[in-house]
């Protein structure tokens, strides 16, 4: 994300971002960076929260301890993921897994989208950012994102 705010009118559940808080508070971010990058009080977070909020601690606990993304999927429950979370519980390959985010993953946000590719017997897991959150897809402003999500991703299968 550029230097000035953008507002950007998309949403992250509540939990999901609640996640990210108590991972980083975890982790040695301080609650007061953490406070610093929002508005939002963090000790009682809505159902859903925008996305510029989201994307903002985000990138907060990421430059207080770079890598947050990794971590934040690594730790990610089924109660960071509403709906879907219990969804993946049931789920008993990686396939139906996948299939399952595939559905269900904008109930937790619309910050990107995964897709399968098939080419022969190779399948190739991607998840596209939003070019409404990142216009110029630069690779930092994108990278805390795509490893919260894809770590989550194999977190979640690991559960299930």
């Amino acid at each position: 994300m550029t230097a000035e705010k953008r507002q950007i009118t998309g949403s992250v559940a509540g939990p999901y971002a609640e996640h990210l808080i108590n991972t980083a508070i975890r982790l040695g971010v301080s609650k007061a960076c953490l406070q610093a990058a929002t508005e939002l009080q963090l000790s009682q977070l809505p159902a859903a929260i925008s996305a510029t909020d989201y994307l903002q601690l985000l990138n907060a606990a990421d430059s207080a301890h770079p890598g947050i993304g990794v971590a934040v999927g690594n730790a990610v429950s089924p109660g960071a993921y509403p709906t879907l979370g219990l969804t993946l519980l049931s789920c008993e390959t990686l396939a139906q897994t996948l299939e399952q985010v595939i559905l269900f993953e904008s109930l937790v946000h619309d910050l990107g989208t995964t897709r399968l590719e098939t080419e022969g017997e190779q399948i190739a897991l991607i998840w596209q950012p939003n070019p409404a959150y990142f216009p110029e897809l630069h690779r930092d402003a994108c990278r805390p994102v795509v490893e919260s999500v894809l770590a989550g991703i194999k977190t979640s299968w690991i559960q299930s």
